[in-house]
């Protein structure tokens, strides 16, 4: 074995490399380091040249820019429910879940806020939907609602 490894040796140290011998049960991590000049520091592997100075200040593309531009946000509009001697708390319950589809508990929080006090704020919603639940509201159910922008 020991011939093996001196003639390994002999064959590889001509071509600038060197095999050191490990353990057989050990991992090693074969790298190379460049040869050097015999009598220098000189590297024979072909290097870059260094620059004589670095920049001031380096410059990186921005690849992740969002646009200037924002979309406005559209305003809010309230709904509001009054006070109605017509119809009773169930009825404007069954009202509310059916047009809007709030839970029964809100709604008849709602309902009995709007019998107590005289109104009840139903919801803050875009303008199309606030004036859609409105007029089912007024329309099929014959409630009194009305619709107002948030500020």
């Amino acid at each position: 074995m020991s011939t093996l490894l001196v003639l390994l040796f002999l064959s590889t140290s001509a071509s600038g490399f060197t095999i050191v011998p490990t353990p057989t049960n050990a991992v090693r991590l074969q790298t190379f380091a460049p040869v050097r000049e015999p009598g220098t520091t000189r590297d024979l592997a072909p290097t870059l040249p260094r620059p004589d100075t670095l920049p001031e200040t380096w410059v990186v593309p921005d690849t992740f820019t969002f646009p200037t531009k924002k979309t406005k946000e559209p305003n809010l509009y309230r709904l509001t429910l009054f006070k109605s001697s017509k119809h009773k708390a169930e009825y404007i319950v069954a009202a509310l879940i059916e047009t809007i589809g709030i839970e029964a508990t809100k709604a008849n929080e709602i309902a009995k806020q709007a019998q107590t006090l005289g109104f009840a704020v139903v919801g803050d919603y875009v303008q199309e939907v606030a004036e859609t639940y409105a007029a089912t509201l007024k329309e099929r159910y014959d409630l009194v609602v009305d619709v107002s922008v948030v500020r």
